[in-house]
């Protein structure tokens, strides 16, 4: 049992510096049975776009302190990831912002968009996809199957 008298300070009272300065692999759940919340899935994702439909938010959390990874220029490079299920050749027509924020500078594959040097922050996040425009897909949507986020520090010599 711990003794609660002796004021001394256990684990759990000091920060968590062991991952201070690690990279880190981020990302927003998907339902073990790949179900929408529309069709019963229990999880943000998968989720489908609706063409010219309002926009999806999907919220998650960074535990990383980003601000001072910048200011202290530690942070080599912070990456989104969003994955749809089939290639969508559209890419202009996918509007992405996170924290308020539009993201550009996205490097397309065939499935999914990565966006360098996004504006995440540490705690909750806030990412906003939305379609415009008319898809000619049926059910007149796409469906999103992933979103990660990759942190990267910068890789500390030894003196």
């Amino acid at each position: 049992s711990r003794n609660q008298s002796s004021g001394s300070s256990t684990s759990f009272d000091k920060p968590i510096t062991m991952l201070t300065g690690k990279n880190k692999h981020y990302y927003v759940t998907i339902d073990m049975g790949h179900k929408s919340l529309e069709d019963g899935g229990d999880k943000q994702l998968p989720a489908d776009l609706l063409a010219g439909g309002a926009a999806r938010a999907f919220l998650f959390t960074i535990g990383d302190d980003l601000a001072s990874a910048r200011r202290e220029e530690t942070l080599k490079a912070i990456r989104l990831r969003v994955s749809f299920k089939e290639c969508y050749p559209s890419w202009e027509l996918v509007d992405v912002q996170l924290n308020g924020q539009p993201l550009g500078n996205e490097q397309i594959q065939t499935n999914f968009a990565t966006f360098g040097d996004v504006p995440a922050v540490q705690g909750i996040n806030e990412l906003l996809i939305s379609l415009a425009g008319r898809n000619e897909k049926p059910r007149n949507s796409t469906r999103i199957e992933g979103i990660e986020l990759f942190v990267e520090y910068n890789t500390r010599k030894a003196n």
